[in-house]
């Protein structure tokens, strides 16, 4: 399996909200990092933040929009998701769902080491989201 593949891999656990797959995705100490988190992510913390994802957005989808590898082992790429907030604003300030859906553009940087993920950098505007989220967005 080639680091596209991983991308792929982590793309469809996401979707297919499966915890496990997406720890087991990971090398050991293999780390997360993302807007909505304050320190690298690791193990099954990975998976209890995508718990936490699922159950404020549970219908989120993340649409691969392109990618490419970048270097040995490093992947960029770019994705759409899309979510509607029916579960408690865990992540953000633990608030009632909006009903709101948001629609955000991001893109992450993998590293991939065989066929396992060393670490992945999560890029999105979390203003956006948050706007969207409050109905304030332009």
């Amino acid at each position: 399996m080639n680091a596209i593949e991983v991308v792929q891999r982590y793309i469809k656990a996401w979707n297919g909200r499966d915890a496990d797959a997406l720890v087991a995705l990971f090398a050991e100490g293999g780390t997360y990092r993302g807007p909505r988190v304050d320190h690298d992510l690791t193990g099954q913390a990975i998976g209890n933040y995508a718990k936490t994802v699922w159950a404020t957005f549970p219908d989120v989808t993340l649409e691969l929009i392109s990618v490419s590898q970048t270097g040995p082992g490093q992947v960029a790429y770019q994705w759409l998701l899309r979510g509607t907030n029916s579960g408690p604003l865990i992540l953000i300030d633990g608030s009632a769902a909006t009903g709101r859906t948001v629609t955000v553009l991001g893109n992450d940087v993998m590293q991939v080491e065989g066929e396992k993920i060393r670490s992945v950098e999560v890029n999105y505007n979390r203003q956006a989201v948050d706007d969207q989220l409050r109905g304030t967005a332009p």
